[in-house]
């Protein structure tokens, strides 16, 4: 038996030759009724419920006391183990023929298969859907950052009349929408703290508060902001002051 069946039935004591009854075999066809098992070892925890999931109690079997259904058998080896298939096949036939070896595979492939289609698949379409909102979200600082500068021409006009340069007005209005940027981001990544622990069950291997993404989002944004206001700044420093103090 494994561990979490020798705590969870033998807490404190050896379970070391004592014997167990599986009920569960009692209602099968081809499967020993009414019969006792001896227990002869305790073995390591393997993760039996998948990779995210703690072992679960399991217990070993002799195949010559449940031969029904189909057993696994995990060769290890030095080389491609695709190459060594037709061995295999050989070796097993020659033990006993009417045992057929099916879905021969790499545990890779397995684990890919069983393990890691799932989360996979919903990583990528999170994913996707984050890259789309990340996109919206670049959008609409450039849009709103551009924006503004532009609803301070007339201002910008008049400075510059006065003897404003060009350079400092940038500075200006660069300055603004950075710290306007950087009050958005610290809101966001406060609440990113809080929202990114819901998440915690679709990640495998990679923690919440991830440096990566809490990096690499708040850079994105702020170039998104300083190319915004920068464009739409340098833009309204090339107006013509003495069209804009006549509208004025």
């Amino acid at each position: 038996m494994n561990q979490s069946l020798a705590r969870t039935y033998f807490s404190g004591e050896d379970p070391i030759g004592q014997r167990m009854k599986f009920s569960s075999f009692d209602p099968l066809p081809n499967y020993p009724h009414d019969t006792y098992f001896e227990i002869v070892g305790i073995v390591g925890d393997v993760r039996n419920r998948g990779l995210r999931e703690s072992a679960a109690p399991e217990a070993y079997i002799p195949h010559s006391a449940v031969g029904a259904g189909n057993r696994s058998l995990l060769v290890k080896t030095a080389v491609d183990p695709l190459f060594l298939q037709p061995t295999l096949r050989r070796e097993i036939t020659a033990i006993d023929p009417n045992v057929a070896m099916i879905n021969a595979e790499t545990l890779e492939s397995l684990l890919r298969r069983n393990s890691y289609a799932q989360p996979r698949f919903a990583v990528f379409t999170l994913g996707t859907f984050a890259a789309i909102g990340l996109m919206l979200v670049v959008g609409g600082v450039f849009s709103v950052m551009a924006y503004r500068v532009s609803l301070q021409r007339q201002e910008i006009g008049i400075r510059m009349a006065l003897g404003a340069q060009p350079r400092d007005v940038l500075w200006m209005l660069v300055k603004k929408g950075l710290g306007l940027t950087t009050a958005g981001i610290l809101v966001g990544l406060v609440a990113s703290l809080g929202f990114t622990r819901l998440l915690r069950a679709l990640l495998h291997e990679v923690q919440p508060l991830d440096p990566a993404t809490f990096v690499a989002v708040p850079v994105l944004l702020s170039a998104a902001c300083l190319c915004a206001t920068y464009l739409a700044s340098w833009q309204v420093t090339r107006i013509d002051t003495a069209a804009v103090l006549r509208s004025e």
